[in-house]
C-alpha cells in the first residue's frame, strides 16, 4: 500500500520522523525564540485574524518550508518517484493544515476572553460598552471563523484529491504486479 505511493516507504518513513524530531527540537529548544529574536519578532500576537500573518506566525511558515523542502529535494534526488510530489509535499500540506486549523481553535479561544468580558461589562455597567465595540469583537470573530472555514474547505478538496492520486498509485501498482499478487489473499480488497 505504500510502496506505490511513498518513495522507498520504509527508509522514507523512518528519515521523515528523524527528521521531523530534529526540526522540532530545534525548534521547541530554542531555535524559534533564536529566529525570532533575530528577526526582530515579538512574543505578542494580535487577538484575531492578523495573527496568521504575524511576524511570528510567518517565522514558523517560513521553518517549516525550508524544513519541508530540504527533505524533500533529498528524497527527489535519492529515490525519485512518480507520486513524489503527491506523497511528498502532498503529506506536508496536509500535516501544515492540520497544524493551521489547529491554530485557528487557539485563536477562537483567545478571542473568547475579551468578547466575554465586554460582554460582562456591559451587563454589569450599562452604557459603558457601546455597540460598536460589541460589533468590532463580533467582527474580530467573524475574520477567524472566514479563515477556518476557507481554509477547512481548500483541505477537504486536497485530501480528495490526495485519496483519488493515492488510489490510483494502488491500482498502477497492483496491476503492474497482479501475477505475484493474486495469490495473496484479500490482495483484491
Amino acid at each position: 500500500m505504500f510502496k506505490s505511493f511513498f518513495p522507498k516507504p520504509g527508509p522514507f518513513f523512518m528519515s521523515a520522523f528523524v527528521w521531523a524530531l530534529i526540526a522540532v527540537i530545534f525548534w521547541q529548544a530554542g531555535g524559534g525564540d533564536w529566529v525570532a529574536r533575530l528577526v526582530g519578532a515579538s512574543d505578542e500576537v494580535p487577538i484575531s485574524a492578523a495573527r496568521f500573518w504575524s511576524l511570528d506566525y510567518l517565522i514558523f511558515y517560513a521553518y517549516y518550508l525550508i524544513c519541508v523542502g530540504l527533505f524533500a529535494t533529498f528524497w527527489f534526488i535519492y529515490s525519485p518517484h512518480r507520486w513524489q510530489y503527491w506523497s511528498i509535499l502532498g503529506t506536508s500540506l496536509i500535516i501544515f493544515v492540520t497544524w493551521f486549523l489547529v491554530e485557528v481553535g487557539v485563536a477562537v479561544n483567545a478571542w473568547y476572553a475579551p468578547f466575554y468580558d465586554l460582554i460582562q461589562t456591559a451587563l454589569s455597567s450599562p452604557h459603558k460598552v457601546t455597540l460598536g465595540q460589541f460589533y468590532h469583537e463580533v467582527g474580530v470573530f467573524l475574520g477567524i471563523a472566514l479563515i477556518a472555514v476557507v481554509i477547512g474547505v481548500l483541505n477537504n478538496f486536497f485530501v480528495s484529491h490526495y485519496v483519488f492520486r493515492w488510489r490510483t498509485a494502488m491500482n498502477e501498482h497492483y496491476m503492474a504486479h497482479w501475477q505475484y499478487l493474486r495469490h495473496i489473499e484479500g490482495a483484491a480488497q
